[in-house]
């Protein structure tokens, strides 16, 4: 019997010695051999991965410095023997076109640079599932939020009825609420044990998911109901993973209710993640917090959200093709608040880039500064944009933004709020234009899988 692709590509690809790889490889190639004559399709499926795998970021993990490039170049090669002489000729021309876009990718070369240290940034998956494309071109790290969480719902539903009977097995008699938060831990595992050896690679640096806390509480006083989720978690996340230390990280609002809930985690030495974010502000706000701990955590720019609010604003006032300018917002907070948190030695805060809405944002991510590295989250489609051509690859965070677009952007109160760090505070951001929308959508999100369980 096949086992699976994240067993496989475990033993062949995060091996603990060198011979240990080549035996890996000898056992996984025969499984597959054999499976050709009664499970051509799946045998096949399996080969083309680990083909892929193969000549991928994946290697860059374990493999490139314990048995040197020209014996993994080797094992590809045997795999994907394996897929020529038993694919279709259009499976064959699939992997080839895959082959050739994972060598040829922008991200995985960005990646590259990082290792290299010419620039410091890393990347992580934005969605529950199809990590394969992003793990191939250098992703670390996976998020999610209850909108994507209710994505895998919808698209997985044999799946998640599956989790969902666990859930509920495994808490009798728990309120809806609880039942959602062990849903959330039931999904999120599943990219947490296929990031695991990432995790050990790093040393526990990357590798890890992250989840974020019901959306509902917001509130100035919900400081305890976030935290008591999140301790819920730590043991959930154990039993579920099976393993210690968790290789998870918790996302929590960057509002006033959680200022109490992230100096109450971050003292406990858990990492969290402060989304909804959209301000130099709140990013200091956090980053101080953050800077009293142990850990290395996040304080998210969620930058297409505050760009598409941007450019409604823009649109209202009658400035014509406000896109031109509002798609600078982003950039212009994130660099902003680089510099500030640089200045002020907050080194124990990443900002994370999120809410990508084209490459220009993931080049105005890169940076050379090693004492700052930047880190952005973002989906398939995103990479597949960037990747579309060869770009320079360079650190452009000390880049300005054009004065004539500073002068548009600077009519927008949205864009004035989060670019200056003495214009919104905690007792008004609840009213930010930005943060409410999306709040709204994760709201809503966690609202319908509420029903779903009705």
């Amino acid at each position: 019997m096949l086992r699976s692709l994240n067993d496989a590509r475990n033993a062949v690809l995060f091996p603990a010695t060198a011979s240990e790889f080549a035996k890996a490889g000898d056992a996984v190639l025969y499984e597959i051999t054999a499976a050709t004559q009664s499970d051509k399709a799946a045998a096949v499926h399996l080969a083309t991965d680990l083909a892929l795998d193969l000549g991928s970021a994946l290697t860059g993990w374990v493999l490139d410095d314990m048995v040197g490039k020209n014996a993994v170049a080797a094992m590809q090669a045997r795999f994907e023997e394996v897929v020529t002489a038993n694919a279709d000729e259009s499976a064959v021309a699939a992997y080839t076109a895959e082959k050739e876009a994972i060598a040829a990718s922008q991200t995985w070369k960005m990646c590259e640079y990082t290792r290299e240290g010419k620039l410091y940034d890393f990347w992580g998956h934005d969605y529950c599932t199809g990590m394969d494309h992003s793990l191939r071109r250098g992703a670390r790290f996976v998020t999610s939020n209850p909108a994507k969480i209710n994505l895998f719902r919808k698209e997985n539903p044999e799946l998640w009825a599956k989790l969902l009977d666990e859930a509920k097995a495994e808490n009798p008699g728990a309120s809806v609420e609880k039942i959602i938060s062990a849903m959330f831990v039931k999904v999120t595992a599943i990219n947490a044990r296929v990031l695991k050896p990432i995790y050990d690679a790093t040393d526990g640096g990357f590798g890890f998911v992250c989840v974020q806390t019901n959306p509902k509480n917001i509130g100035p006083d919900d400081d305890k109901k976030m935290v008591d989720e999140v301790l819920y978690w730590q043991e959930a996340y154990a039993k579920e993973l099976g393993y210690q230390p968790i290789n998870v990280v918790y996302k929590l609002p960057a509002v006033k209710g959680a200022v109490k809930a992230a100096e109450a985690l971050v003292a406990k030495g858990i990492r969290i993640c402060m989304t909804l974010n959209f301000s130099v502000s709140q990013h200091e706000i956090f980053a101080e917090i953050i800077q009293k701990g142990d850990k290395q955590c996040f304080v998210v720019i969620m930058a297409g959200f505050l760009d598409d609010n941007v450019a409604k604003e823009l649109e209202a006032m009658g400035v014509e093709n406000p896109k031109q300018y509002s798609k600078w917002a982003g950039v212009s907070v994130l660099r902003k608040s680089y510099a500030n948190l640089r200045a002020k030695g907050l080194n124990k805060a990443t900002i994370m880039a999120a809410a990508i809405r084209g490459p220009y944002t993931i080049e105005a991510c890169l940076t050379d500064h090693a004492d700052a590295p930047v880190v952005f989250t973002t989906m398939t489609e995103k990479i597949k944009e960037f990747d579309q051509e060869p770009r320079p690859l360079k650190s452009e965070m000390e880049d300005s933004t054009p004065a004539d677009v500073m002068e548009i952007l600077n009519k927008s109160t949205i864009f004035v709020k989060a670019y200056n760090r003495d214009k919104l505070d905690m007792d008004s951001v609840h009213d930010f234009v930005p943060l409410q929308a999306v709040s709204k959508v994760f709201t809503e999100a966690y609202m319908d899988i509420e029903k779903s369980l009705a």
